[in-house]
């Protein structure tokens, strides 16, 4: 099922992160109060990660392979397209690299094993998504799905005590934030079994912890720390998710550019800050938001969408392939004698024994 709801949350979050790195590069004057929401931007995407794997893991009868196999061709190929941006944009010496960061090997940028990434800075983020669609991958293969959530509750647990011993701030397996995942899974729960009932309570709870998150960044946190944003935005993000699946259908529909803007939400999310730091120098302004969206806009139809095609497309010939195989295989077989043919299935046109 596809939650228009759910579509508009992620707007709005690729939205205040754009927002929030265009203010912080002096591409736009916001409001400060504005520009420190941009850090909630990843605790929605992480809360909405949650709820939508966990629905699609649950609901679906694809193998784990081939449900990982999906989820790292969603990240992969669009990332390498903006990293070969990135580096192209920094030879000719626009540094995207914050001024902390170290040089890591080759290998780590290229396959999003380090959260330190000088050319996609934003892509830390997708380390910790990886790492989330491979523990869902494992539970589907250690225990079958009604035992789904049993396995997520438990990993959570283990997380939170690996956090306790090894520190909040840390890479994936030792990070707060990974909890967020388990947030949106939660919510994926009360969706399964109906509990959706609850709507502007929770909005106004969600809006509120908000308020509260932005608020401790601007006049009391000196650095972002991972328990706050955990507790305000992570918490007020899975409310907010609650109450847009207990909307869902509820005699609206959601504004259409809004709903354009979630259908590429990854790909603003990955171009935007590449194409921010190219803006700059040429001082357009609110302007260059316009064209960061249309470009993201263009990647979306033109570059991300024709790739997750195509990577369908490729495994439907695997599938012909494999039931070709198959089939010719069962062509050369001896015939089963009258009366043994206890039943048969269909394999792309062929009906074989199945003995």
């Amino acid at each position: 099922m596809r939650y228009q709801n759910v579509q508009v949350l992620r707007a709005v979050a690729a939205s205040v992160v754009v927002v929030g790195h265009a203010a912080g590069n002096g591409l736009i004057a916001v409001p400060n109060a504005v520009a420190t929401l941009g850090y909630s931007g990843v605790d929605i995407f992480f809360v909405l990660s949650g709820f939508i794997i966990c629905q699609v893991a649950k609901r679906t009868e694809e193998n784990a392979i081939r449900f990982l196999w999906r989820r790292y061709w969603r990240i992969f190929p669009l990332y390498w397209i903006v990293l070969a941006f990135s580096l192209g944009i920094n030879y000719m010496g626009v540094q995207t690299a914050a001024p902390w960061m170290g040089w890591r090997p080759a290998i780590e940028y290229v396959f999003l094993l380090t959260t330190e990434n000088r050319f996609v800075p934003q892509a830390w983020t997708l380390v910790f998504e990886l790492y989330f669609y491979t523990v869902v991958a494992v539970i589907l293969v250690v225990a079958p799905r009604r035992y789904f959530y049993r396995l997520v509750a438990a990993w959570l647990g283990l997380q939170t005590t690996s956090t306790l011993v090894f520190g909040p701030a840390g890479g994936p397996l030792s990070n707060l934030l990974v909890l967020e995942f388990g947030l949106g899974c939660f919510v994926a729960w009360l969706t399964d079994r109906e509990i959706v009932n609850h709507r502007a309570p929770a909005l106004l709870a969600g809006f509120s912890l908000f308020a509260a998150g932005d608020a401790w960044l601007l006049y009391t946190a000196p650095v972002v720390d991972p328990m706050t944003k955990l507790l305000t935005f992570g918490v007020g993000s899975t409310l907010c998710l609650y109450a847009a699946v207990s909307s869902e259908g509820q005699n609206s529909s959601a504004p259409p550019s809004l709903l354009l803007v979630g259908d590429a939400s990854y790909s603003l999310y990955l171009w935007h800050l590449p194409l921010i730091l190219v803006a700059v120098p040429f001082g357009i302004g609110g302007f260059s938001l316009l064209i960061i969206y249309a470009a993201s806009f263009a990647s979306y139809h033109f570059i991300e969408t024709p790739l997750l095609r195509s990577n369908f497309a490729s495994r439907a010939t695997a599938s012909r392939q494999v039931a070709n195989l198959w089939n010719q295989v069962l062509a050369r077989m001896p015939e089963v004698p009258r009366g043994t043919r206890r039943h048969s299935r269909r394999v792309g046109g062929y009906a074989g024994p199945l003995i």
